[in-house]
């Protein structure tokens, strides 16, 4: 079991991950989830833990910006 949940975690992107992608800086990316304008599926524990979102949201997020 611990190793699909690990898996399942190396699965998702991780805010810097997401920031390079969109080419904003990661606290963009932060700011933007405490906002509620990024779905992001977790949050690493820590104060600043970084958010994990779906490669599906993340790819969808990158063809609607190539639009």
């Amino acid at each position: 079991m611990h190793g699909l949940v690990i898996r399942m975690l190396a699965d998702l992107v991780t805010t810097p991950e997401l920031a390079r992608e969109l080419g904003v800086d990661r606290s963009t990316i932060t700011r933007k989830c405490q906002k509620g304008e990024l779905a992001f599926v977790d949050r690493m524990p820590g104060y600043n833990g970084n958010y994990l979102f779906d490669p599906d949201y993340v790819k969808q997020l990158l063809e609607e910006r190539a639009a």
